[in-house]
């Protein structure tokens, strides 16, 4: 069914059988939504933390921004992925939705453009208060450092970049 390939391909939930039908339906989750940004008022002093997940050819790369106001937390993902991959895939209307939706960026090429993603990353660093920026490498080649998370301390300059797709 639809429901279970969500759950083991997205949410990373394996199961037996009869777990699908204990998850959420789909109208409670519609009834819980709410359309928020991170530009949003209430996040203007709220400390952010930054995860990325470094992607190159035909994955999503994404940046996922958390920030807590009070008892609740926030998550507010952006994801890239080269228009080259979209257009040989079986799902490009999804991937076309999301990008008029602005959940998507679609890079130029067939390769993920960093530039755009440390663009996006200086845009949050000049509107808030990010604390870290947790990096996970993409998947590097044989004899390559093995991938893992680093944790970068912000204050993110346009001198940044080379450190951060370089060093990192």
């Amino acid at each position: 069914s639809e429901r279970i390939s969500i759950l083991v391909k997205h949410l990373n939930i394996f199961h037996s059988n009869n777990i699908a039908n204990n998850w959420l339906e789909e109208r409670y989750v519609d009834a819980a939504m709410q359309r928020i940004s991170i530009d949003d008022a209430i996040f203007k002093d709220a400390e952010v933390y930054i995860g990325v997940d470094l992607a190159s050819v035909s994955d999503l790369t994404c940046v996922v921004a958390l920030a807590q106001v009070e008892d609740k937390i926030y998550f507010f993902p952006k994801f890239f992925l080269p228009e080259d991959s979209v257009n040989n895939n079986a799902n490009i209307e999804l991937f076309m939705l999301a990008n008029a939706q602005h959940q998507l960026q679609l890079t130029s090429g067939n390769v993920t453009d960093y530039r755009l993603i440390t663009k996006y990353l200086l845009e949050l660093n000049e509107k808030h208060n990010i604390i870290s920026i947790s990096l996970k490498r993409k998947q590097n080649k044989p004899n390559e450092v093995k991938p893992g998370v680093y944790f970068l301390r912000t204050n993110l300059t346009e001198t940044s970049e080379e450190k951060l797709w370089n060093t990192y």
